[in-house]
């Protein structure tokens, strides 16, 4: 195999910059060699390829949670936007909609920001706060982990939370959102 020693390409890195077409082209072929490209092509490759796969593995999608006697089996995202936003205060049925989010740090809540709220989390904390500060409102419940969001949940009359997937539980409802 062969051995590249840098300090010999410096100076043609320094003296020398690409004036036609097939300079720089020439210069990576030498410094690499037909080994080299195959090598550097393959892992890019497999960056590509296994980059998503690493990503959706990493933790399952945030789901919102229900206690299974809330009436509402499925939400709008404009709905959600304003549960979770401390606008809309109530379910259908006039019972009141009480909020659980994790930490501001946690993975999930980042997730479940972005991707069902389509919101950065520190605006949602700036909306929280200008509400508790204002006086014209309250900030959600916050726990500590997914287990207590479960338990939190399941245990309090109207509530809403958001967990990830695979920590759902028969004592918990999933609302679909539309």
């Amino acid at each position: 195999m062969n051995q590249l020693n840098v300090g010999s390409l410096m100076p043609v890195f320094l003296t020398s910059a690409p004036t036609e077409r097939g300079s720089a082209r020439q210069l990576t072929a030498a410094v690499l060699g037909r080994e080299g490209r195959f090598r550097v092509a393959t892992l890019l490759l497999l960056a590509l390829a296994v980059g998503p796969l690493r990503i959706a593995m990493a933790a399952g999608e945030p789901v919102v949670i229900v206690n299974p006697e809330v009436p509402t089996t499925n939400l709008g995202a404009n709905a959600l936007r304003a549960i979770f936003g401390m606008r809309l205060r109530a379910w259908p049925d006039g019972s009141a909609a009480r909020v659980y989010v994790l930490k501001d740090d946690s993975r999930t809540h980042v997730q479940f920001a972005k991707q069902q709220l389509s919101i950065f989390p520190h605006q949602l904390r700036r909306a929280w706060d200008r509400l508790v500060y204002s006086g014209t409102g309250q900030a959600p419940r916050t726990v500590d982990s997914e287990a207590e969001m479960i338990a939190q949940v399941a245990s309090t009359p109207g509530a809403i939370g958001y967990v990830s997937e695979e920590m759902v539980n028969d004592n918990v409802r999933v609302v679909d959102i539309r």
